[in-house]
C-alpha cells in the first residue's frame, strides 16, 4: 500500500487480496484533494495517517476520513525532502534537503484513531476476556498520551 499523487490529489490504494487474473481493481482507501504540489509522501505502516511533505511544511491527513488532521507549517528551512515513519507509527521524521537538520514527530492524529477505534470495539465486545484486554490497551494509550501532555 503506498501512496501516490495523481492530479493533485493524495491517493491511496490497497492492493492486499486482489485477484487479478479476475480482473480485480484493488480498492481506494483514500483520495484527497492538496493545496500545493508535494515533495514526499508517506503513509505510517499502520495504515492511520499519511504525512505530506510540501514546501516547507508537513501535513498529516486521516485514512479513515480524508481529512486534515495536522498541519506542521514552516517546520524546515526549505523543502521537506525525506519522511519516515517509525514501524509502530508512533514517531515521523522528516528532513529538509539544505538545513540539516532531522525533527521527529509524535503522531498524535494516528493516536486518536486507534484511541477511537478501541472506544468503538470496547462497546461491541461480548468477552469479558476481550473488553479486558482492549481496557487495557486504552488505558496504556491514555498514559502515553498523558506523558506526551497530551490529554
Amino acid at each position: 500500500m503506498d501512496p501516490v499523487i495523481v492530479d493533485m490529489r493524495l491517493t491511496c490504494f490497497v492492493f492486499l487480496s486482489v485477484r487479478y487474473h479476475l480482473q480485480e481493481d484493488p480498492k481506494l482507501l483514500l483520495s484527497v484533494p492538496l493545496e500545493e504540489m508535494p515533495s514526499v509522501v508517506a503513509l505510517s505502516p499502520d495504515a492511520h495517517t499519511a504525512a505530506v511533505g510540501a514546501g516547507t511544511s508537513i501535513y498529516i491527513y486521516s485514512c479513515r476520513t480524508g481529512d486534515l488532521s495536522a498541519s506542521l507549517l514552516k517546520v524546515h528551512g526549505d523543502s521537506v525532502n525525506c519522511l519516515a515513519w517509525k514501524l509502530d507509527s508512533v514517531f515521523l521524521a522528516s528532513a529538509g534537503s539544505t538545513d540539516r537538520h532531522i525533527r521527529v514527530w509524535y503522531n498524535l492524529p494516528g493516536r486518536r484513531v486507534i484511541e477511537k477505534e478501541l472506544q468503538e470495539k470496547l462497546s461491541t465486545v461480548m468477552s469479558d476476556m476481550q473488553k479486558g484486554r482492549i481496557q487495557k490497551q486504552l488505558e496504556e494509550l491514555k498514559e502515553e498520551l498523558k506523558s506526551y501532555s497530551m490529554i
